[in-house]
């Protein structure tokens, strides 16, 4: 150690052991887990709010999606550099850590390798159903919306600034009229 550094500056410049890297990782994966589950969580509520028909609820849920996302996106990013710590490329995939030396001693990493997987395949399925139920929610208000409208300006006088009554089916527009 020479007279300029200290003893913190010369350990920070040793290699970390495998093991400690592992367990990095391994933390980091669980991390992500658990960051999963809640995005889980909240695409659930945002369905029940849906079902619901909860405006304030849904745009709540969208707000903490995307805060959650924002979490996950830290949580890729602390894997990555833990990747390039291993010697791996930043879009490494699951079976490339497998591969990594000591990857069959290290129990608690591929139980959470496992769980990722398992969390990530629930994860696409819930997204797929509020996806699907969106869409059919949106469809359903929109074929709602023209039934409403057209049978609005199919019975009801329309009537412009001036005071003037169209008729319904008078050739005029609905929109037209009040515009």
């Amino acid at each position: 150690m020479n007279e300029t550094t200290s003893p913190q500056a010369d350990d920070a410049a040793l290699p970390l052991p495998l093991e400690n890297k592992l367990s990095a990782l391994t933390n980091t994966l669980e991390s992500e887990v658990e960051t999963i589950n809640q995005l889980i969580s909240t695409i659930s509520e945002q369905r029940e709010a849906i079902e619901r028909d909860d405006i304030d609820s849904v745009d709540q849920s969208v707000f903490a999606t995307h805060r959650i996302l924002l979490t996950l996106n830290e949580l890729r990013s602390r894997r990555v550099a833990i990747y390039q710590l291993l010697g791996l490329g930043p879009s490494s995939s699951i079976s490339e850590i497998e591969r990594l030396p000591d990857y069959g001693h290290c129990h608690h990493l591929q139980l959470a390798l496992t769980r990722l997987r398992e969390t990530a395949e629930i994860l696409a399925r819930e997204v797929r159903i509020n996806r699907t139920i969106l869409r059919e929610t949106i469809i359903h208000k929109d074929n709602y919306a023209t039934e409403l409208l057209n049978t609005a300006s199919l019975s009801a006088p329309v009537y412009d600034y001036a005071g003037n009554e169209h008729k319904p089916n008078s050739g005029i527009n609905i929109f037209s009229a009040i515009a």
